[in-house]
């Protein structure tokens, strides 16, 4: 496939590839074949708010606030009262893991037929790459221009300790400025514990204006599947089976 030379608005965006290096290699992400039919016919994909995501990690400083001991009674104040909403999707620079498609590919046999018992449920890799994940999202913004908006990063690993540790310095120099612009928004949503570092994942993050009307969990951002992916792969656990 002859690489298409990349339009200016992905040259403009060019910073806004947070710790990528290769802006052109390949990224991967497992979505279930049903989700991946409604992508294609749908000509969308979802990008979900970090508070419905399991690790109590994830945004962390959302959840976070200053109190004030030198008052009294104490003053506390609530980055929650700060923050832009910040909408995710996960992808991952590891092109194969059986743990990923353990994870995002469910695969249940009926063991006398040899048959899936939830064909829906089974995972395709798409691949595509960082300057066009970003771009495509940079084309569907609502908000432009787009650098304050529109990001795409490689997620960092660090222990608990290390994770708090930075935190709070970066907290205490910085108060409720801290991580306060669109990049910022962005480096809070690209550090994770190193209990998740097999993962490799890189991380497409929207981040809204304060004081959109819109109070739902997830936005969904228009595509091209057919020019964002460059291939499809099945979960290498499928077996081909007679008719």
């Amino acid at each position: 496939m002859q690489q298409a030379r990349p339009t200016r608005e992905q040259e403009l965006l060019r910073p806004n590839l947070l710790g990528i290096d290769d802006a052109d290699g390949p990224i991967y992400r497992i979505f279930p074949l049903k989700r991946l039919r409604e992508v294609f016919s749908e000509r969308r994909m979802a990008l979900v708010s970090p508070f419905g995501w399991e690790d109590p990690f994830e945004n962390l400083i959302a959840m976070c606030a200053i109190t004030h001991t030198g008052q009294t009674p104490y003053r506390q104040e609530f980055f929650d009262w700060t923050r832009r909403p910040v909408f995710g999707q996960c992808w991952t620079h590891r092109s194969e893991s059986d743990a990923m498609w353990r994870v995002y590919s469910s695969v249940i046999k009926n063991l006398e037929t040899n048959r899936s018992k939830v064909p829906e449920a089974e995972g395709v890799r798409v691949q595509t790459t960082p300057r066009r994940l970003l771009g495509a999202l940079a084309e569907w913004c609502p908000n432009h221009p787009s650098k304050d908006y529109c990001f795409l990063g490689r997620v960092s690993y660090f222990s608990e300790e290390q994770f708090l540790q930075q935190l709070s310095q970066i907290v205490a120099a910085h108060g409720l400025d801290a991580f306060a612009d669109g990049r910022g928004h962005a480096d809070a949503m690209l550090a994770k514990r190193d209990a998740f570092a097999h993962e490799q994942e890189v991380r497409l993050v929207y981040v809204e204006p304060k004081g959109s009307e819109s109070s739902a969990h997830r936005r969904f951002m228009d595509i091209d599947p057919h020019t964002l992916f460059d291939e499809l792969t099945l979960d290498p656990r499928l077996k081909r089976t007679a008719k």
